[in-house]
């Protein structure tokens, strides 16, 4: 049995249906959470509660945690609560029921733009700035610290931002920020990215081709190997500008909106600028994304396919 937690969420939405596609539904494949969709065999599961979750994960398999705290101004006390100590209780009720593989979403955040290997153990590289990146860094450690020679294999996935026709998280601020001002957004910031089809085939090839070695823990920075600036994103989502802005209208003009939205800090900005890692896929992975955000906002991959020529 595969047992999905998060499927109310931006990444579970899509994973749920696409693996009851592949593998059947239940018993074959079922939900956990506070909240289910309809038509799907379902378990209780509150990560905020904290309670004993052994009886949510009798029969699991094979267990896929998308659920926690993301793009909310959660404190860091609430991100730790959540993203840390419930994933934890998750992985010792996994053990108790004999689950084989735990597959654990955590985030492209962990890792520096200045890092020479986005696989490595979260502990080489520094805590992340943002509470957030933070938590999802320290649930990556005590996985592995609490999983690793249990018998239950590990593998952290760690997605780059996630595009859709969809939008969300920081896609759905560019797009805000643009709609409203008419002008090509500026050259600034790079990032990696993953559509979220590709991101359901990834999760599927872990399942169906496990690592075989129980005993480490896998890694996998997924992402579709393309490097993506503002103007870039601007482009795919609001279409070539001619109108051009001083980059210090633009600073001013993200500061602006981030004082009248109650926001922390440059978050505008940063969803603007921010220089995240960007680097080559590796060549030891069997899956390799189809999309980028230009092929997959000109097509539907749903249900997947082949994107256009």
């Amino acid at each position: 049995m595969i047992a999905v937690t998060g499927t109310s969420g931006y990444l579970g939405r899509a994973l749920l249906p696409a693996l009851q596609n592949h593998f059947g539904r239940y018993p074959n494949v079922l939900s956990l959470g506070r909240q289910s969709p309809t038509n799907t065999q379902s378990r209780y599961l509150d990560l905020r509660a904290g309670a004993d979750f052994r009886a949510s994960l009798e029969g699991v398999k094979t267990l896929v945690h998308c659920a926690g705290l993301a793009h909310t101004r959660a404190t860091a006390e609430e991100y730790e609560h959540v993203n840390v100590r419930a994933t934890m209780s998750l992985a010792d009720a996994a053990i108790a029921q004999g689950v084989g593989h735990f597959i654990y979403v955590s985030s492209m955040n962990v890792v520096p733009p200045d890092a020479s290997k986005p696989n490595d153990n979260a502990g080489v590289y520094p805590r992340p700035a943002t509470a957030y990146a933070a938590s999802k860094w320290q649930a990556e450690q005590a996985l592995e610290a609490l999983l690793k020679g249990s018998g239950c294999r590990v593998t952290i996935i760690r997605p780059a931002l996630v595009y859709d026709q969809e939008l969300a998280a920081n896609l759905a601020v560019l797009a805000a920020v643009g709609r409203r001002i008419p002008f090509q957004l500026p050259d600034v910031g790079s990032r990696t990215m993953l559509s979220r089809a590709d991101f359901v085939a990834l999760v599927i090839d872990l399942i169906t081709s496990p690592p075989a070695d129980t005993e480490s823990v896998m890694r996998v920075a997924a992402f579709d190997g393309e490097s993506y600036s503002s103007r870039r994103i601007g482009a795919a989502l609001l279409g070539k500008r001619s109108l051009h802005l001083p980059l210090s209208v633009w600073h001013f003009a993200a500061k602006l909106r981030d004082a009248l939205g109650g926001r922390a800090g440059d978050s505008t900005w940063s969803s603007l600028a921010g220089e995240h890692w960007t680097g080559s896929l590796s060549p030891a992975l069997r899956w390799q994304p189809k999309w980028t955000l230009e092929s997959c906002l000109a097509a539907n991959p749903y249900p997947l396919r082949e994107p256009r020529a």
